[in-house]
């Protein structure tokens, strides 16, 4: 069996921590598994690099400031190499344009291309254990190149495609996918399996454990994942290519995003080039709506005043164009949510109950997200997780199936 394993920053953190992530690796080795090993940055360092570039320059250069963020990864991965040789096993340091990992020109958001894998794949019938570089590549005039934060993930997803492995397993500081984020909900549980689609929704909202580009990657392209702690025994969470939906809940996890804003302005024939627009300034809308001639949508509250002056100058400054701050968007995601009126029940109860005004709302089959103030946010997030019964064995799942 071909696994890919990728150890994320907190997992690498401290040369102990190396050694204890290099014991999984040399756990799967000596079972007879063959490993590509991906490794992050250490905890903390690519924001110290960051802040490094700033220093120097208020405006800095991307194909520079790639260069400089681009380091942290070489320094685990060297790192690495030595804690597996240490234990007696044949490691070796692969930086992106040793593979190569080729990727396009858009520095800082950069996007893999292709992988050659013919070195690798020798190496591998060699014995090695080759330990990859995350969150760089290299771009046909052979400048490194960076895949944004949690770039490694998408290493970790496109080797496993161009390798044709059996699994792609990626260590965390968590145990797996679970319920709600246990520093608002302490009695959230791990989700033990779910589908590409729902773990595409969680990491789009927010949800940290996985880059959502590695996540639609690892969708469209059929790659297993299993998501698992680097310091807790345990199975984590799998992430499967099918799923029999009559055996899993409706709700699977909720997902809070603080910080949020919604501008309403007034509809005009000309959107498609204010969404062009948009798109270019790498604002991200969601929620959007249109109602009584004016159309409104949520994006990052640190967004917000960019986006308004991005509109006014496109249609016009006196365009009335407002901005309603302080708000937390909370999703649930799971399978078939649109059929299910008990399911909206459950959650105008909540917010009935508690007097919370809902400020905007939207729902697909995999995904219900609504927007309420940030000062409810974590309330409410407690009090949804228990109406699904999301800490228990959830018996309200198969009342809801009833309906």
């Amino acid at each position: 069996m071909l696994v890919i394993q990728k150890f994320g920053g907190t997992s690498v953190a401290t040369p102990e921590m190396i050694h204890k992530s290099a014991a999984h690796v040399a756990e799967a080795y000596r079972q007879g598994h063959q490993v590509v090993v991906v490794v992050s940055a250490m905890a903390g360092m690519t924001d110290q690099l960051d802040r490094y570039v700033h220093d120097v320059s208020l405006a800095p250069d991307l194909r520079e400031y790639d260069v400089v963020v681009s380091s942290g990864e070489q320094v685990t991965c060297g790192l690495m190499a030595l804690a597996l040789k240490s234990m007696g096993l044949p490691a070796s340091s692969w930086l992106s344009w040793q593979v190569p990992v080729r990727a396009s020109a858009d520095f800082s958001q950069s996007r893999v291309k292709d992988i050659e894998p013919a070195r690798l794949q020798e190496a591998l019938q060699r014995g090695m254990i080759p330990v990859v570089a995350g969150f760089q590549g290299v771009t046909d005039t052979h400048d490194l190149t960076t895949f944004g934060r949690g770039g490694s993930d998408i290493t970790a997803v496109a080797l496993a495609v161009s390798l044709k492995a059996d699994r792609c397993d990626l260590y965390k500081d968590v145990p797996g996918v679970l319920t709600a984020d246990p520093r608002i909900v302490n009695t959230a549980r791990l989700i033990p399996f779910m589908t590409g689609q729902e773990m595409l929704e969680l990491a789009s909202l927010g949800a940290k454990v996985l880059q959502p580009r590695a996540a639609e990657l690892a969708l469209s392209q059929g790659v297993s994942l299993r998501l698992l702690s680097t310091f807790e025994p345990g199975d984590g969470t799998h992430i499967l290519l099918q799923e029999n939906a009559v055996e899993q809940p409706l709700v699977r996890s909720l997902v809070c995003q603080k910080h949020q804003a919604q501008l309403s302005l007034e509809y005009q024939d000309d959107f498609s080039l204010l969404l062009k627009e948009l798109e270019r300034a790498h604002v991200s809308l969601d929620m959007m709506s249109f109602l009584n001639g004016r159309m409104s949508f949520s994006l990052p509250q640190e967004k917000a005043d960019q986006t308004k002056s991005l509109i006014q100058q496109i249609q016009g400054k006196e365009k009335d164009v407002s901005i309603q701050r302080d708000l937390a968007k909370i999703s649930l995601v799971g399978v078939g949510l649109r059929g299910h009126p008990r399911i909206l029940r459950a959650l105008f109860d909540v917010l009935s109950e508690k007097k919370i005004t809902l400020e905007g709302s939207s729902l697909s089959e995999t995904r219900m997200s609504i927007l309420v103030t940030e000062e409810y946010a974590e309330l409410v997030v407690r009090l949804l997780h228990k109406a699904y019964d999301l800490g228990g064995e959830q018996p309200h799942d198969q009342e809801l199936r009833s309906a």
